[in-house]
């Protein structure tokens, strides 16, 4: 409920002019990256406990070590995708005057 008021806020208001198109995407995009976040949190959280009940059971310790991998390294693409998105296509989009 909280994301829907979030997404309705003032700059999307009835009465306001029309938003950036760039506004809306950068909203899309935290949206993305808070439940990308989540995800990796219980992700990390799930392997953590898969590798503290391992015990001297290697397949389960390589399982536990590859999820906490693929969970960090979802999170440094998370973090710095769309940024590097922008800078990478920022040659590629029309620049507004002014």
């Amino acid at each position: 409920m909280a994301l829907a008021a979030w997404l309705a806020s003032p700059a999307l208001a009835v009465d306001t002019p029309p938003p950036v198109i760039s506004d809306v995407v950068w909203r899309i995009v935290h949206v993305i990256q808070y439940l990308g976040g989540l995800f990796a949190m219980v992700t990390l959280t799930y392997a953590g406990i898969l590798w503290m009940t391992a015990g001297h059971d290697p397949m389960n310790k390589d399982k536990a070590k590859g999820m906490i991998e693929m969970a960090i390294i979802g999170t440094v693409l998370l973090i710095i995708g769309p940024y590097l998105a922008m800078w990478i296509f920022e040659g590629f989009l029309p620049q507004s005057p002014g």
